[in-house]
């Protein structure tokens, strides 16, 4: 076995982008946020190997194309590289990075954390007196999301439809108990993820998906 590490993706993009909300002004994080709240967040993972290491970056796009585009184009000192954040979640010290090896160390966890992200809706939570936001994932397909008190206890609850014929609902809470004043502050419907080969993942990550070689392009695309 080769040596390597990993985090928990899911986890690592659900901190990031708690951190980054941190750092915003409350009264503007709809309103900096808005292409997320309606198209969804875009993820881009890739991975590469060299000079004997395997390396697994994500980058997580905070801001449609169309509406750094937008901004580009009125303010001439936009810097688009505030608009998404890039780090590494998994890495493996090998000479070549064989589906044996990555079977064996890293793919089930990043496997686990894909089916999560593209299950998953985030809500973001603010309790009054609280510094730090809390999020947490919900079935992407939920509905009528709000916090409401259940059981003495304030919690965040949705509803979801049911696949039987009748097609009533369920209301859903979940599990961790919120303070009466609580309120959702942001929510991301859900999570576009794209997974790429090495040229073209650092392609994407610099903003110029249309620069990789056309025959690199399909090697990425076949591994």
């Amino acid at each position: 076995m080769c040596s390597f590490w990993s985090r928990n993706a899911s986890l690592v993009v659900k901190k990031e982008l708690e951190r980054l909300i941190d750092y915003t002004d409350f009264n503007v994080v709809n309103q900096k946020f808005s292409s997320i709240t309606t198209s969804g967040c875009t993820l881009i993972a890739g991975a590469n190997q060299g000079q004997g290491t395997w390396r697994f970056w994500m980058k997580i796009s905070t801001m449609s194309n169309a509406e750094i585009k937008k901004f580009m184009d009125i303010d001439a000192n936009f810097d688009p590289k505030k608009c998404y954040i890039i780090l590494q979640v998994a890495y493996i010290i090998c000479k070549k990075d064989h589906h044996d090896k990555l079977s064996e160390t890293v793919s089930d966890d990043l496997s686990a954390a894909y089916e999560t992200l593209q299950a998953s809706s985030l809500v973001f939570i603010q309790e009054l007196e609280e510094e730090k936001v809390k999020s947490f994932f919900i079935p992407k397909h939920a509905y009528n999301i709000c916090i409401e008190e259940d059981d003495s206890n304030f919690a965040l609850t949705y509803f979801l439809q049911t696949a039987t014929e009748n097609g009533f609902s369920v209301r859903y809470a979940h599990k961790n108990n919120l303070r009466k004043d609580s309120v959702i502050i942001l929510i991301i419907p859900h999570f576009n993820l794209y997974s790429t080969g090495d040229l073209t993942y650092y392609c994407n990550v610099l903003g110029m998906p249309n620069s990789v070689a056309f025959g690199a392009h399909s090697a990425c695309c076949q591994e």
